[in-house]
């Protein structure tokens, strides 16, 4: 490609020249990466003397795209090189700034430039935040390959319940296609195997998640038996129950057989297994269409009666998965058979002369249609096939200027899966899929779906998990994962480079409501306790913090004047010791203190402070978080988030008259934080531990409606929520910290306050701020500031 186009653009560079070793690295490397793009640079310039007053851009006729990276050291007000000369247009690559050195780079002139010729690309996360706290559109750039994701978990050490024991059994289907196979040389040149693809992805756009690279497994081959070992103890570890695996069958030929054929013969591999037929024709596309036909599919009345005779010899497997008893089989594409009544009537009748057992046929949801088809006794989802999904492809700048591909957001399927669930009137198993990639199969022609995490992935299969439990299929609860190892599809629960264990840690959790406790653990306790040097002289109100953030802390405490140290419990997460003990000891050094482990957020260090304060005999309660809150983290004051009024209620000492006079309310929240479980459903995780903790108590089902404290913080009489100490009888069954958006225990303990209160016939006030006043209100409904014989308090 010429170094100039038609609208007079030439291509420039920074000069190799600094006496920075990593500037002329990145320098270099950006010249390499103009080489790739068949760009070649006609104009040089000095990133100290000639961004703005260089001879040769007085010289050029037209504009100049000029790579800006590597460290930044300006004076900026002073410097007439900075801002660059306005012929530049700069492209911001591998951008550095240190701001306490070149605090002058942050001026309002500079900002402007960078706003306006954004967005930046920032070579560090100091840089990043410094320009992001401006304002400026940044995006941090760095190499996929061996980059860990802040969502990084490496591999568990051990699980505190067995997830073999779920009510909820997890299935993940998986790929064989990890070992060479003459027909696949034959097509894609030698030595193909899935990895070929896998390994030559490139992102398409910024944030775009190619490569994926295995990590703990490697580049593993299928044909090595010990790869199938490892592969079923990772998978039966973190709760998966079995393997689906697809079965490649043209008209008598088998393919990709060795893994299957390995796994039937050595009885030893602890792993569950079923087959789903991908009976449809493999094409150069990889989407099973008839042009560029690799290997057809025979579709005959007889190639299809043929297959059952060849797969139902893995069907005597003990560990082959059966549903009501009957071996399971996916037949991937349904519409396809020729002539589905008398094959699937052949089908189950050699089932049940080879096995002794009917089949259990699912059909799976992959193209139409999308309900129930005759003769199947359940469907089974396969995602992304009938995802209303919402297109975000206009939203992103790609790499490549013929890039036709598409992109979906990940985190939206959400509500279109509950819809979904909510709708489905025929036999359905769910499924889940870690994410979807095909770019490393077709390039800048592919799709995917953006912006998957191991949270929101939790969140999908939470909903998966309950669907499954409340409504089960043959008599039992099933969940399918696309996929175990589509790893050219972005579809994997094998370990990564950059989430590590991390989708695998958050499958296994979401199993905990449903597994049955072989023994009850121990209950949640502290790891290092610091008791207040005694009890005498305290009053009858404890106040409890969970506290994560010094400035948050100091807000609330200095603004305790007559606090009692006495009467403060605070609780801190492991880890945040060294940051928040010094605000501790200079701000309540007498306090009683706790250190839990970073998991169940506030909720389980309140049940361990919650039996304290019952022995300590105190009446009433405040419950708070010193937490740093979005109001805070863009400059406003600390506890604006709900925290205020109910420090406030503390501070006038009047919660013993308002509960005298109001006996059947049992909490007070902030005003605007009193929720309704109907209008506020929230996770079906949530509902899963509802039902668990009401039949564990022995309360019965929960209430129809109820209303909950949304923000889990509140004062109340102690003796309302006595029974709630109850649930430490169970043992300690929180899931680990892994940032879930909802659904864990923790999560449905806010909501099961709410369910005690319910069968006490209890109630939540609010109490508000107005002018300076105390206004408490005793009916959750009423809005804060137009309540009729409202408690004011001055």
């Amino acid at each position: 490609m010429a170094a100039s186009s038609d609208n007079g653009v030439v291509i420039g560079s920074l000069k190799a020249s600094t006496e920075n070793l990593g500037d002329y690295i990145q320098i270099l490397a950006c010249l390499r990466l103009l080489e790739t793009l068949d760009l070649r640079p006609s104009i040089y310039l000095d990133r100290d003397t000639e961004l703005a007053t260089a001879p040769a851009l007085e010289a050029c006729s037209g504009r100049v795209l000029l790579p800006l990276n590597g460290w930044f050291k300006r004076t900026v007000g002073s410097d007439p090189q900075w801002p660059p000369h306005e012929r530049i247009i700069p492209v911001f690559i591998g951008f550095h700034v240190r701001p306490h050195q070149c605090p002058a780079l942050l001026e309002q002139r500079s900002i402007d430039y960078m706003k306006a010729h954004g967005p930046v690309g920032c070579r560090d996360p100091i840089t990043m935040r410094a320009l992001k706290e401006k304002g400026v559109s940044t995006l941090l750039q760095r190499s996929e390959r061996a980059y860990r994701d802040p969502d990084y978990k490496p591999e568990r050490a051990s699980l505190d319940f067995d997830p073999a024991r779920s009510r909820v059994q997890l299935v993940a289907y998986y790929l064989p296609q990890f070992h060479i196979i003459p027909e696949n040389e034959e097509s894609w040149g030698r030595g193909f195997t899935e990895w070929t693809n896998v390994t030559r992805a490139l992102p398409q756009f910024a944030g775009h998640y190619q490569p994926h690279l295995p990590a703990d497994l490697g580049f593993y081959d299928l044909s090595n038996e010990e790869v199938l070992e490892r592969q079923a103890a990772l998978a039966r570890r973190y709760g998966i129950a079995g393997f689906c695996i697809h079965y490649y069958w043209f008209g008598g030929k088998r393919l990709l057989e060795r893994p299957l054929a390995t796994l039937y013969r050595r009885k030893d591999i602890d792993i569950r297994f079923c087959l789903c037929w991908a009976n449809e024709t493999w094409s150069r596309r990889w989407d099973g269409s008839e042009q560029d036909v690799l290997i057809p599919q025979i579709r005959t009345p007889e190639s299809d009666k043929r297959f059952i005779e060849d797969a139902v010899r893995y069907m005597d497997d003990p560990r082959y998965i059966k549903i009501d008893d009957r071996p399971v089989l996916v037949v991937y594409r349904s519409e396809l058979l020729a002539d589905p009544e008398r094959t699937i009537e052949h089908w189950r009748n050699v089932a049940l002369k080879a096995v002794g057992k009917d089949l259990f046929l699912l059909r799976a949801m992959s193209f139409k249609p999308t309900t129930l088809v005759n003769g199947f006794d359940a469907s089974v989802q396969f995602p992304p096939h009938h995802l209303d999904a919402a297109d975000t492809s206009a939203s992103k700048s790609p790499f490549n200027p013929d890039f036709s591909g598409r992109v979906y957001d990940y985190p939206a399927l959400l509500a279109t899966v509950k819809r979904q669930f909510r709708e489905y009137d025929f036999s359905v198993i769910p499924a889940v899929m870690t994410g979807w990639d095909n770019m490393p199969r077709c390039g800048s022609a592919g799709a995917c779906y953006h912006g998957s995490t191991p949270a929101h992935y939790a969140a999908w299969l939470a909903e998966a998990a309950y669907f499954a439990k409340q409504k089960p299929v043959g008599g039992s609860s099933h969940v399918f994962i696309n996929a175990w190892n589509e790893w050219a599809e972005g579809a994997h629960l094998e370990p990564d480079q950059k989430f590590g264990h991390a989708y695998l840690r958050a499958t296994v959790e979401v199993l905990r409501p449903y597994c049955e406790v072989e023994a009850q653990s121990p209950a949640p306790l502290p790891i290092a306790t610091i008791p207040a040097a005694d009890a005498a002289g305290k009053s009858d109100t404890a106040l409890v913090i969970h506290a994560s953030c010094c400035d948050a802390l100091h807000f609330i405490l200095s603004g305790m004047d007559h606090l009692n140290e006495r009467d403060l419990f605070i609780s801190i997460s492991e880890g945040a010791e060294r940051k928040l003990m010094p605000a501790i000891a200079r701000l309540a050094p007498r306090a009683n203190i706790f250190i839990f482990a970073d998991k169940g957020r506030d909720s389980r260090p309140f049940l361990y402070i919650l039996e304290r304060i019952i022995d300590h005999g105190y009446r009433y309660f405040v419950k708070v978080r010193a937490e740093r809150n979005q109001d805070q983290a863009n400059g406003g004051r600390s506890g604006d988030d709900g925290v205020l009024p109910l420090l406030a209620l503390y501070r006038a000492a009047v919660m013993g008259e308002f509960f005298a006079e109001h006996p059947r309310i049992g909490l007070v929240a902030a005003a605007g934080q009193v929720r309704s479980n109907t209008r506020d459903t929230g996770s079906s995780g949530n509902l899963a531990w509802l039902e668990r903790l009401c039949r564990e108590l022995k309360l019965g089902d929960a209430p129809r409606e109820f209303s909950f404290v949304g923000n889990n913080m509140y004062a109340g009489r102690v003796e309302a929520l006595e029974s709630l100490t109850r649930v430490n009888r169970f043992g300690d069954r929180f899931e680990e910290e892994l940032d879930q958006l909802d659904g864990t225990l923790a999560h449905a303990l806010e909501r099961f306050v709410g369910v005690m209160l319910a069968n006490q016939g209890l109630s939540i006030a609010q109490v508000s701020l107005v002018d300076d006043r105390i206004e408490l209100h005793p009916h959750a409904a009423t809005p804060p500031g137009v309540s009729r014989g409202a408690s004011v308090i001055r």
